[in-house]
């Protein structure tokens, strides 16, 4: 099949306090390179015991074009060792030239390494968490990044708590867009200190529009959640790997309104 594929090789997700079976969602950006419109479905090749509700109909992606789509599959828990458990997935993706999805033009597989954690664990050391529970910021600031990194809008106001919406009561931080330029972002930086062999930041997140969450390190700048994804007025959790022994970098920058909460950087 004559279309590009990308996926992050490695996920993490964070279970805890979800429901047993519960939903996890990959984010997979494809391109159609072939010169006529194809329908594109997505499947697990052989799955790990646990899984279920696995083939889901991703939609059009027209001739030439590109489109990123979210993946959601159902799991049981894992049983985890030490907060964590790894499995490797085989997704099959599905190109087909008809919206019914009986015409199989091609298909492709790919793998994708999961690992799931609990961030609540005792085994993870907790270097930072921001609840804002205690009434301010907790160190986060509007800094001007000198350029935008989601989409051309208004940059963000400064960062205030909340208490309309949250994961834990009373506060989360909250901002909307401001009169600043779309150079400024959200910022807070974060040092996990040598010593640890991993390390991991859960965030979790509400928005109304386009939003983007990026993290900046020696290893480059690396979008988190594109803009005009996950922007329905729910709250939505995300985790990614740190690198240890040096400080990252966490952007956000958004448009309108969102909302952040329990943050959490953990290593081990």
């Amino acid at each position: 099949m004559t279309a590009n594929i990308d996926i992050d090789p490695e996920v993490v997700v964070s279970i805890t306090d979800l429901p047993d079976p519960f939903t996890f969602s990959l984010l997979l950006a494809i391109t159609n390179n072939e010169d006529q419109d194809l329908y594109f479905r997505a499947t697990l090749v052989n799955p790990p015991a646990g899984y279920s509700n696995y083939t889901k109909d991703l939609g059009l992606i027209s001739a030439g074009g590109s489109a990123f789509k979210l993946y959601s599959l159902t799991r049981s828990k894992p049983t985890l060792t030490d907060g964590e458990y790894t499995e490797t997935l085989t997704v099959r993706i599905e190109a087909y030239t008809d919206s019914a999805y009986t015409n199989l033009y091609a298909t492709k597989d790919i793998q994708v390494t999961v690992t799931f954690i609990d961030h609540k664990d005792p085994a993870f050391t907790a270097i930072d968490v921001d609840n804002f529970d205690s009434g301010d910021v907790e160190g986060w600031a509007l800094v001007d990044i000198g350029e935008n990194f989601t989409a051309k809008l208004a940059g963000p106001g400064e960062p205030r708590v909340a208490s309309d919406h949250y994961v834990s009561p009373p506060y989360s931080m909250y901002t909307n867009s401001s009169s600043e330029p779309d150079t400024y972002a959200i910022v807070k930086s974060f040092n996990v200190p040598t010593g640890y062999t991993k390390a991991y930041l859960v965030i979790h997140f509400w928005s109304n529009n386009d939003w983007g969450i990026r993290i900046v390190n020696s290893q480059g700048k690396k979008l988190v959640k594109p803009s005009g994804l996950l922007n329905n007025q729910k709250w939505y959790r995300v985790v990614v790997k740190l690198p240890v022994g040096e400080s990252t970098t966490v952007q956000l920058q958004g448009r309108v309104t969102w909302y952040v909460d329990e943050i959490y950087v953990i290593a081990k």
